[in-house]
């Protein structure tokens, strides 16, 4: 792939190219690289999300807490695609009680089958 030469440094399109030649194919100018943990110098790509427009780039960095009302920080929260495979985040702490009230019921469904 060329690239133009664009008059902002070379490190704030470094994500953006990662994320293109993981896609393989260049990105549409509404497209955002989102680094999941906040910090911009990490372009891995486990760390890259693209969204498909700054609405739902801003929408990820304007609510400050989960549905249950934990307080979303760069501990407490994960990043990963939602069921129709769009980008989301969660509170870890929701996460956490979620799959041991999982392991739980699958300990109980496990006693009866006996």
């Amino acid at each position: 792939m060329e690239y133009k030469r664009i008059k902002k440094s070379h490190t704030s399109v470094i994500h953006r190219i990662v994320m293109e030649n993981h896609l393989g194919r260049k990105l549409k100018k509404t497209e955002i690289v989102h680094h999941n943990d906040g910090n911009k110098q990490n372009n891995n790509i486990k760390n890259l999300t693209l969204l498909k427009s700054r609405k739902k780039h801003n929408k990820l960095h304007t609510s400050k807490y989960c549905p249950k009302g934990h307080k979303f920080t760069k501990n407490n929260t994960l990043f990963h695609d939602n069921k129709n495979g769009k980008p989301s985040r969660r509170c870890r702490e929701c996460h956490r009680k979620e799959q041991e009230k999982r392991n739980h019921n699958k300990l109980i469904l496990s006693k009866i089958k006996q």
